[in-house]
């Protein structure tokens, strides 16, 4: 019994020993488990806090903002996690109903992944993301979000600056086309009537009848210009020049139209450098920024005009604008007036738009202003916020080029002869009213529709071609194959063309000589007959 005893108190002692022991290895096991959770948890901390990407986790329900990251706070705007958690949700999507599809689309499955959403920052400006979304459910059982947001403002940015672009591109594609085939007829419209009116003289009834025509045709030659100038397809002859001269000689015209209610004010560089432009679009420009400012003022308010010089060190971008790096001569001019949403910005250069009540306005000064520019090898950024004003910034890049010499005026010269005139043109209006001005002043003429059959009559003719007046623009042989076909044949011949195009649009294949004679369209009976006459002559 005494042995019994003492093996139960061994054994009971052992149990204790046992329980004690493993009392102390799974305290151990906990606490080292404790302590990893914790580590994992710090790492998981770090990670959420420090990371480039946002991190958010929201109640589905309400869009409430239960928790974010730093990140996540400073791509909205705010300057700290707790200011942001605090906002109201509302308020960080740009439109509400896309929150609203959002929502349910995530009650038909648990995950959105590599979403594009335009969410709102603390300013008021869009913030573009890339979100992945979990649904799942908290600790209490209620539909929570789990996000990943990455700032995709930039992209968008520039997706945006292209999308504008090849929208003004094809838009100007159009304009230019539909100017082309208006100038064509808008020449045979003043033709004629420079005709009819010579014919009856000066004592007929219907004389002021024909000038009013001539007077409406020339008010559509001056819209086709702008449409020319929007699509950069207009006359251009851009010369070294300093902006701030240009805007000087406005000044007295710029108060006259402005009126008393605005003030006018100027500023430049005393070095204001040289840039190559064309000096009579230049005063379009400055033109057509300062009417639209005026029409945003009509109690009146301040017109800034200013000429600097400006080095971008790296590339500028503002909206759907961008300015590569460089050397420029900036033209800023900027208005107290009403401003311009963002709805109306993003339409602002399209030909024809307006918000000016009906029967006020074109919609074709902006465009015009785009076209120059960007003829001009420049760039237009455009700042603007409503009820305070708004600010166009032209940016012209520097010349090197030293200014021209003038020629001096020619005298004027003899308008009749009798040469051979080989006449290309498909638009029969203007082939017959062509045909007819030059015979009437001496001239043999050969008038062919298109190029093959231009090159018939050249085969034909036995005697001298002294000149080949073509369209720039012709169906059948084309003009560059047309020149080198007949400057082979018949060297001698003087080339003119004519084209409701610009002399550079036509002029740029290799074949055409940049040299050669150019008569832009519209044009009158007299520019006509002293442009060939001034060729011959050359």
């Amino acid at each position: 019994m005494l042995i019994a005893a003492f093996v139960a108190i061994g054994v009971a002692l052992v149990a204790l020993l046992v329980a004690r022991l493993s009392r102390h290895l799974a305290n151990q096991i906990v606490e080292r488990a404790n302590v990893e959770k914790q580590r994992a948890e710090r790492r998981l901390s770090e990670v959420f806090d420090q990371t480039i990407v946002g991190f958010s986790t929201t109640r589905l329900s309400d869009g409430k903002m239960l928790r974010c990251n730093d990140v996540c706070a400073k791509l909205f705007g705010y300057d700290s996690v707790a200011e942001f958690l605090a906002a109201q949700p509302h308020n960080l999507w740009w439109e509400p109903r896309d929150r609203e599809l959002m929502v349910e689309q995530l009650r038909e499955t648990p995950m959105i992944r590599n979403l594009e959403a335009r969410l709102r920052r603390k300013d008021g400006t869009p913030l573009w993301v890339l979100v992945n979304l979990t649904r799942r459910e908290s600790d209490e059982g209620e539909p929570i979000l789990e996000n990943i947001f990455i700032d995709i403002t930039d992209r968008k940015s520039l997706e945006q600056q292209l999308w504008q672009a090849q929208k003004l591109d094809a838009l100007g594609s159009l304009a230019g086309g539909v100017a082309h085939d208006f100038n064509n007829l808008l020449t045979a419209i003043i033709g004629y009537a420079d005709i009819l009116r010579d014919d009856l003289g000066a004592d007929s009834r219907y004389t002021d009848d024909l000038n009013e025509i001539i007077k409406a045709s020339d008010r559509a030659t001056a819209l086709t210009r702008q449409l020319l100038a929007f699509s950069r397809r207009q006359p251009f002859d851009p010369k070294p020049m300093r902006l701030d001269d240009r805007v000087a000689d406005m000044e007295k015209m710029l108060r006259r139209l402005l009126g008393p209610p605005v003030h006018l004010v100027t500023a430049t560089d005393a070095e204001l450098a040289a840039a190559l432009a064309d000096p009579n679009q230049i005063e379009q420009v400055v033109l057509n920024l300062a009417v639209n400012s005026r029409d945003a003022m009509p109690q009146g308010g301040t017109l800034t005009i200013e000429t600097r010089n400006v080095r971008l060190d790296e590339p500028y971008s503002h909206g759907s604008s961008a300015v590569p790096a460089g050397a420029y001569v900036m033209l800023a001019v900027s208005d107290t007036g009403s401003g311009m949403s963002l709805e109306t910005l993003g339409r602002l250069f399209e030909p024809f738009f307006t918000t000016k009540e009906k029967g006020k306005g074109t919609g074709l000064g902006l465009s015009t202003v785009y076209g120059i520019v960007k003829q001009s090898q420049g760039h237009v950024i455009v700042y603007s916020e409503v009820g305070v004003g708004t600010t166009f910034k032209c940016y012209f890049p520097v010349s090197e080029k030293r200014a021209r010499v003038s020629r001096p005026m020619q005298a004027a010269v003899e308008i009749r002869g009798t040469e051979t005139i080989l006449l290309v043109e498909d638009e029969e209006p203007i082939r017959l009213l062509a045909v007819t001005a030059l015979e009437r002043n001496g001239y043999k003429i050969l008038a062919a529709s298109d190029g093959d059959a231009a090159m018939a009559l050249a085969a034909e003719h036995q005697g001298p071609i002294h000149l080949l007046l073509s369209d720039g623009v012709l169906s059948g042989v084309r003009v560059p194959e047309l020149l080198r076909r007949f400057i082979a044949q018949r060297p001698e011949t003087k080339i003119l063309l004519m084209s409701g195009y610009s002399q550079e649009a036509v002029f740029q294949h290799d074949i055409v000589e940049p040299n050669t004679a150019f008569l832009p369209k519209p044009f009158t009976i007299r520019q006509l007959t002293e442009r060939v006459r001034e060729v011959l002559d050359s």
